[in-house]
């Protein structure tokens, strides 16, 4: 027998990952934008919903204002690939919206990262800049720099603003490296955060401590404004 009663049929969304390598398309670019082989560049054309996973390195990601969004675990996935740019794109409602490991002289500029739980999470990052960029809304953390390799960072011009959910550790920025980093941190506004404005940890000596932090407005937080630590390690 047939059943001639009504059906409701639910076409969901596909969440799909965008690779973007070394090669003669882009890997997947040409499926969501323009690629210019003489830079390496992915011009985005079109908004995606799902994950950017930068495969190789020396690639720049233009989004020209477009979006990628989820809900998935990452927006932005890079893993050991070098001198990427991730520029003028708008990342929201990931677990984590831009994410990198192992990597370096990365340049993470003019973009919106909004509504994530983790703004942008980068681990063992070095000689990279991240710059110009709206952090805001990710109810953990907005950036969190972390890594004992994390050296030579610099963090110029962002705004980054009512992040966090007042737990343990949650911030606007937090910075945690070794006592060799030399990382810059100049010229941020950061308003409005929970938990805390700035955090700052140095895992290394006391009298090592190596954050150059100048020129930054650090207003309305919802607990403490900076927050330094020293975490000694004697290698013994």
């Amino acid at each position: 027998n047939i059943n001639s009663d009504p059906h409701i049929i639910i076409i969901l969304p596909t969440h799909s990952t965008v690779h973007l390598r070394n090669d003669s398309t882009g890997g997947d670019c040409t499926t969501v934008g323009s690629w210019i082989g003489s830079t390496l560049t992915c011009a985005l054309t079109q908004n995606i919903v799902g994950t950017v996973e930068i495969n190789d390195g020396n690639i720049t990601l233009d989004g020209g204002g477009h979006s990628i969004s989820g809900p998935v675990s990452y927006g932005i996935f890079i893993f050991g690939a070098s001198n990427v740019t991730i520029k003028n794109v708008t990342i929201s409602g990931f677990d984590i919206g831009v994410y990198s490991s192992f990597s370096g002289s990365n340049t993470f500029s003019d973009d919106r990262i909004l509504g994530n739980v983790m703004g942008q999470y980068s681990f063992e990052l070095n000689s990279s800049t991240i710059r110009n960029n709206e952090i805001s809304g990710n109810s953990r953390n907005g950036l969190f720099l972390i890594g004992i390799g994390s050296n030579n960072n610099s963090i110029i011009g962002n705004t980054i603003s009512s992040n966090g959910d007042g737990s343990a550790l949650s911030s606007g920025l937090h910075v945690s490296a070794n006592s060799s980093s030399n990382t810059v941190i100049d010229s941020n506004t950061l308003d409005s955060n929970v938990g805390s404005g700035l955090i700052l940890i140095s895992r290394g000596q006391f009298d090592q401590f190596d954050y150059q932090v100048s020129n930054n407005d650090i207003k309305n937080t919802v607990g403490v404004g900076i927050d330094i630590r020293v975490s000694y390690f004697s290698g013994t």
